[in-house]
């Protein structure tokens, strides 16, 4: 391909994409059509099928690239050096993946609000735990120091990681990235009693 015919698909893509968003705030995925579609990015519908099957691949697609842009920040193999948990880098990292979110909202917003698909937050959070799965298996960890069954653990993190996404695009992004990497770090490290400033009695009942 020519470099002005890359730009112009690039172009079309993102005029079906700006479409696809706005059209599922307005009238919802469910309802949407292709001629919604191709209405609003004024196209025609031949344009449309050269670069994807039907609504359901756009949102399949979309849903691959704009995950993959977010959850690739999160690599906790790189600050898990023999089985010690680094958190300095960690935070940057963490941080990376809410600017990631953010450079997405009006996409993330669309999907996650009311009028969006009901499988993609669950699509979101199946993304996130096998990320996580496959990092701390690059890491090494062994099950055998674990205090509880890895997939407890994973289904801890994983949708502890996904809540705040949610929550912070559903409130404003009403805090900074680094802000939001600092809480996660420090509910990680310290707990969630700790983090709520109680003291903890262990008791073997």
């Amino acid at each position: 391909m020519s470099s002005k015919t890359d730009l112009r698909v690039i172009r079309t893509r993102k005029m079906i994409k700006d479409a696809f968003i706005q059209l599922v705030t307005e009238k919802g995925f469910d309802a949407m059509t292709i001629h919604d579609i191709t209405e609003k990015a004024m196209i025609n519908r031949g344009t449309f099928y050269l670069h994807y099957q039907d609504k359901f691949d756009l949102m399949e697609k979309l849903t691959e690239d704009i995950l993959g842009d977010v959850i690739g920040n999160i690599n906790p193999s790189l600050h898990l050096i023999d089985g010690k948990l680094h958190t300095g880098n960690l935070k940057v990292s963490i941080a990376s993946v809410f600017e990631a979110i953010s450079s997405h909202t009006d996409f993330f917003q669309a999907m996650l609000g009311g009028k969006g698909s009901q499988d993609f937050s669950h699509k979101m959070l199946g993304i996130i735990k096998g990320r996580f799965d496959s990092e701390y298996s690059k890491a090494g960890l062994k099950e055998e120091n674990m205090l509880l069954p890895r997939e407890l653990i994973l289904t801890f993190i994983s949708s502890a990681c996904h809540g705040m996404m949610i929550w912070w695009l559903q409130n404003g992004m009403v805090y900074s990235p680094a802000y939001m990497a600092n809480s996660i770090v420090t509910i990680m490290t310290n707990g969630p009693a700790r983090s709520f400033g109680v003291e903890i009695i262990q008791e073997d009942k």
